[in-house]
């Protein structure tokens, strides 16, 4: 046999079509791994990456969420680890293989294979909504693939004269699987159990299978749910359901479809419509190509039905504010995909690969735009990260309000050696919190998103300046960034006492050795200071600006003590250094003399000690 004609038995094998299949799931996994460090880690992310450290019960009691798409993250960064190029890694996998399953699961509904399957798998591998989710640490391309694979395995429930066992175990099984992925898997299974009420007016005698799968459901997720009751889980008291009563259920729910069509980030104009309204079009198509199969057709729109009312009766916005959270609608992607690709097959093959590629095409700018989001820099982590690695040191305590601030911590930075502390306390608490930090570290840095230092609603800024000092403070982005150090008290009477001017200062003798990016604490105490008169401490040579300092008016001084946290610059030389104190007038700048210098005084400067730093 020539080439030529093993070329045409090949086309005629419909051996094109099969190899054709391969085209949407990589072409999917390409757009999925495409720049996918760009984009910093959001904060539903960083909390799938928070539970990695903590116990099972945490996820039920924490979390709204089932445990099963975090334990399979657990597993995957357990092997490969948690940065988070590997850990978007997962979604961009489970996401292909929902394109695959997809075409698998339309063999399943059209009873055919070969070319047929390639068109839903390439709408599916062209839908930004599901581009969008395969990019994040998040469940959501898992729970899609979940939700083709359990339609792949019901339809032979629904249409076949004798399906086999193992059907009825992997449909059971993926149900329970996807419950244990996302509650709103539950739309899923609601979807399905009224096409299979109405396949039993054709298929009676398999009420028995029917049940047997409800009652292996049930027994599969009880372990969760009894959980959840046992740890008093946030899931039970969540009022999103509840607030959702403001929301135009109607106008809430084509919005939902639109961006499930078009992509969370779609216009909403003209362009953004138009992807709903062809796969709109396609799937009333799909749904007259299937009027004899009513089981069929209850099951399809069904998920398209529940999966959007339950995303629109959903609403995450504050107080009056609407918040849509469309991802909730998972489960009706792949029923509006399966439903499109049915109306495709009722047409010619002409038109039908127009359809197609137009739908690709109309897919392109919803496309672009998960692509290309913009990097939001005032919840960008990375800058804290960059500079937590620089300045931070082994046992430093970080406090985060947010469980979303430790997962990114512990993804950018996993082999750091800080300790993440939750900032979980309240008012009455709030001193025992403080002295334990104090017990069991000497600087604590504070992660402060949307609030500064000193905000009067907590607690624990009195607290800490009761004890310390803050050695630096700036703000990255969102966050304000706060080192805090804290300052041994002073023995009384203090160890030394020198005289400058009217005035004496105590203190306590100084480190002799530090490090670029430690901490000198400070702590003197001023007798008979001039009222009006400010007090400086210089961390330098004496012949050069100072490498750090501190400044406060002695009359805000509590008991005339000074307590200060002095940061050495990261990039300080190495070399000998002299910690100095001395008074000023304010209003002239003018300094107070040392009487009698001495050792390393210079003529306005006290000398407290030398410190040498060393690399």
């Amino acid at each position: 046999m020539s080439w030529l004609e093993r070329i045409r038995a090949f086309a005629r094998a419909d051996e094109v079509g099969r190899w054709l299949g391969l085209v949407p799931p990589v072409l999917f996994f390409a757009l999925s791994v495409v720049d996918l460090n760009r984009l910093p880690l959001w904060w539903d992310e960083g909390g799938s990456l928070d539970f990695l450290d903590r116990p099972l019960s945490a996820i039920a009691a924490l979390d709204t969420h089932p445990p099963g798409y975090h334990l399979l993250l657990l597993v995957w960064t357990h092997l490969l680890g948690r940065e988070p190029f590997v850990a978007r890694m997962l979604s961009a996998l489970t996401g292909t293989l929902a394109v695959a399953l997809c075409g698998w699961a339309a063999t399943r509904w059209t009873e055919d294979s070969g070319r047929r399957n390639v068109a839903p798998m390439l709408l599916l591998a062209t839908s930004p909504f599901l581009l969008h989710y395969a990019r994040e640490v998040r469940m959501y391309g898992l729970a899609i693939a979940l939700t083709a694979l359990s339609l792949g395995l019901l339809a032979p429930l629904l249409s076949w004269p004798t399906p086999r066992r193992r059907v009825w175990i992997g449909y059971t099984l993926t149900l329970i699987v996807g419950l244990y992925v996302h509650l709103g898997f539950a739309a899923v299974g609601a979807a399905q159990a009224l096409g299979v009420a109405l396949s039993l007016r054709r298929w009676p005698g398999r009420w028995r299978g029917w049940v047997g799968v409800g009652l292996g459901v049930i027994a599969g997720v009880v372990p969760w749910a009894y959980m959840l009751v046992s740890t008093s889980a946030v899931l039970l008291a969540d009022t999103r359901l509840e607030a959702g009563a403001r929301v135009n259920v109607l106008a809430t729910s084509l919005e939902v479809l639109r961006q499930i069509a078009a992509g969370p980030s779609a216009q909403s104009g003209l362009l953004g419509w138009t992807p709903f309204v062809t796969l709109g079009g396609l799937a009333l198509v799909g749904v007259w190509a299937l009027r004899r199969r009513p089981a069929e057709v209850v099951v399809l729109v069904g998920l398209i039905f529940f999966g959007v009312v339950g995303a629109a009766r959903i609403n995450y916005g504050l107080a009056d504010e609407i918040a849509v959270a469309a991802r909730l609608g998972f489960g009706a992607l792949p029923g509006l995909i399966l439903l499109a690709a049915l109306g495709l097959e009722q047409l010619r093959p002409q038109l039908r690969w127009i359809l197609v590629v137009a739908l690709i095409g109309l897919s392109g700018p919803g496309l672009g735009r998960v692509l290309g989001q913009p990097i939001d820099t005032a919840e960008d982590f990375r800058p804290i990260i960059a500079h937590l690695r620089v300045v931070g040191k082994p046992g430093d305590a970080v406090l985060y309000t947010f469980r979303w601030q430790n997962g990114d911590l512990g993804s950018y930075w996993p082999d750091h050696e800080l300790d993440p502390v939750l900032r979980l306390y309240d008012r009455e608490d709030v001193a025992v919190y403080v002295e334990h930090l104090a017990a069991g570290h000497d600087r604590v840095w504070l992660l402060n998103y949307g609030t500064t230092w000193g905000d009067p609603s907590d607690a624990i800024y009195a607290e800490l300046e009761a004890r310390g000092a803050i050695a630096e403070r700036l703000t990255l982005g969102a966050t304000e960034v706060v080192l805090f150090a804290f300052v041994p008290s002073l023995s009384d009477p203090s160890p030394a006492y020198r005289p400058l001017g009217p005035a004496t200062v105590g203190f306590a003798p100084v480190a002799d050795e530090a490090r670029p990016g430690d901490v000198l604490p400070v702590r003197v105490r001023w007798q008979d200071a001039p009222a009006g008169f400010n007090t400086f401490l210089h961390l330098g040579a004496s012949d050069a600006a100072p490498i750090a300092q501190s400044d406060s008016a002695v009359a805000a001084l509590p008991d005339g003590e000074l307590v200060a946290a002095l940061l050495i610059p990261p990039d300080a030389p190495p070399g000998r250094y002299a910690l100095y104190v001395g008074l000023y007038d304010p209003a002239t700048g003018a300094r107070l003399s040392v009487p009698a210098p001495a050792g390393c005084d210079t003529a306005d400067r006290l000398c407290l000690g030398t410190i040498d730093i060393v690399r």
